[in-house]
């Protein structure tokens, strides 16, 4: 086996990127900016496959593999191989250098290509450079995979609902006068934390908070805040149980309150998590599912109706008797059995697979620099022993 030394710039051509265009929620090409896709436009200023990274502000270093064509904004760097089909081992590369501790400036961080070409890096021979890639890249392909079906999923659960109810020309179902959402619940309940608050670590047991909810399956951090064990086992509210649906209940811009639903169960996103004092916890009553709730909070108009009543000036947010207060919809006891059965298995499925990514991510960022220091070596195709 050979090794080169050498610096990334005889490896890797950097150029920053350009202006963004006109963004649409969905299109044909994704749009990066220094925070991963943006959104998305039928014009491109990369052909084909590359690297993105974070050029300024708080995601300066970040890296993002694009494999296809794209835009990536004047705010992220572009990156391609000089032999393309080398492209996502050096994404691995990149990612592990960790280049966010590049940076310049106190204020606002900032890369530039100048800095990303002076970095050294003993680059394995080729044939292993692609095997590394082919490696790492399975497993990122299955979480994009699974990622998916995931998003089909959610799409899916709520098109089975609303074709249940009765909407109204602008997508509202008819309410029920006499019923409201904290009669349809069992449990309602937020969650603590230690004086001094929680710290990302690898020991403790998780503690959601905002940051982390997303949606069911699908988590929006690498590293999670926890509590310790002690503090764990003394909580009294907030320890989560299979299926629990999770409510952002406060946050987000002065007068802008943005509610978030995940889900918790599966072994995602760990086997035993808490949740701090912005996570609502909420279980049904009577005959309703936790997937027939998890998807009438998804849904457009809760969200409207959440958003009403978000009070609070500086931090605005959903107090738990405003909460209590929203809308029923008026749904037959039929359309409920049909919803349940369909839509509990498909909530398990969803948060299955966020446990199984989970995994997949965790082996990957394990091996990551276990092969690129050649500690670990994957057997290729066509080599003698």
């Amino acid at each position: 086996m050979n090794s080169d030394s050498s610096l990334l710039g005889d490896w890797i051509r950097f150029r920053n990127g350009k202006t963004s265009p006109q963004r649409f929620k969905s299109g044909r090409l994704p749009v990066f900016g220094s925070n991963g896709v943006i959104g998305f436009s039928d014009q491109q200023n990369v052909d084909g496959q590359a690297i993105v990274i974070g050029r300024v502000g708080s995601h300066c270093g970040s890296t993002y593999y694009s494999p296809t064509s794209s835009w990536v904004t004047d705010n992220a760097i572009i990156a391609r191989a000089e032999k393309e089909d080398e492209t996502r081992f050096w994404y691995y590369v990149l990612s592990f250098l960790e280049l966010n501790h590049l940076s310049q400036g106190s204020g606002q961080p900032l890369l530039n290509q100048s800095i990303l070409k002076s970095v050294p890096f003993v680059a394995p021979d080729r044939r292993e450079r692609l095997t590394i890639a082919s490696t790492l890249g399975a497993l990122d392909d299955k979480i994009e995979s699974n990622e998916r079906i995931l998003d089909q999923l959610e799409e899916l659960g709520g098109a089975l609902l609303e074709a249940e109810l009765r909407l109204d020309v602008y997508g509202f179902p008819s309410y029920e006068a006499d019923r409201r959402l904290g009669s349809m619940l069992s449990v309602l309940e937020t969650g603590s934390r230690p004086r001094g608050g929680v710290v990302a670590t690898e020991t403790g047991v998780v503690s959601l908070g905002a940051e982390s909810i997303q949606s069911a399956g699908i988590i929006s951090t690498k590293q999670f805040k926890r509590v310790s064990n002690e503090f764990a086992s003394s909580m009294r509210r907030g320890r989560l149980e299979d299926g629990d649906v999770l409510v952002y209940k406060d946050g987000g811009r002065p007068g802008n309150f943005i509610p978030h639903i995940s889900a918790f169960g599966q072994g995602f996103p760990e086997t035993e998590t808490t949740i701090n004092e912005h996570v609502y916890r909420v279980r049904a009553a009577n005959n309703i599912s936790q997937g027939l709730l998890y998807w009438i909070l998804c849904s457009q108009w809760m969200d409207v109706e959440m958003r009403k009543r978000g009070t609070g000036v500086a931090i605005p947010g959903l107090n738990s008797s405003n909460f209590r207060d929203l809308p029923w919809p008026s749904i037959s006891q039929e359309s409920i059995s049909r919803l349940n059965e369909s839509l509990d298995p498909a909530l398990t499925v969803m948060l299955r697979l966020g446990a199984e990514n989970r995994r997949l991510a965790s082996l990957r960022d394990t091996l990551l620099p276990e092969l690129l220091s050649l500690r670990i070596r994957v057997p290729i195709e066509g080599a003698t022993a």
